[in-house]
């Protein structure tokens, strides 16, 4: 049987294009203490987010995320405010590198991952927050 839906009609989650700052640790043994790499998100969707980044990941690779989502904390739970120190907490996610390739930008790298892991109150949270986008 031939599959004739595009790579959108197959997702799981509509990607929403969101320029937002990435802070990007690939997850090896001991881990850093400062981001890898700080990368531009393109586009994010509950289950994955493509950036633009300076160094390339390998596919597979295991990366912890911080993405700064303006706007985020009005989604999360009440309770959520009083965990957090400040409001403007980054979203946390592990992901998996699904693909990587040079980007247009000269000496750049685009990357798409997969999200393996994120706190379910903020997958919640992210979820309103893009279906308010």
């Amino acid at each position: 049987m031939e599959d004739n839906k595009t790579n959108e009609e197959r997702r799981s989650f509509p990607r929403i294009p969101k320029a937002v700052t990435v802070e990007v640790i690939k997850l090896l043994f001991p881990l850093p203490t400062k981001p890898d790499s700080v990368a531009l998100g393109k586009d994010i969707s509950g289950g994955g987010i493509s950036f633009t980044s300076d160094m390339p990941f390998d596919i597979g690779s295991s990366l912890s995320l911080k993405i700064h989502l303006k706007g985020l904390a009005e989604h999360r739970k009440p309770h959520s405010y009083l965990v957090d120190i400040a409001q403007s907490q980054p979203l946390a996610a592990l992901g998996e590198v699904v693909w990587c390739r040079p980007s247009s930008e000269s000496g750049r790298y685009d990357v798409g991952l997969h999200f393996t892991n994120i706190y379910e109150d903020d997958f919640k949270a992210l979820m309103q927050y893009l279906e308010s986008s």
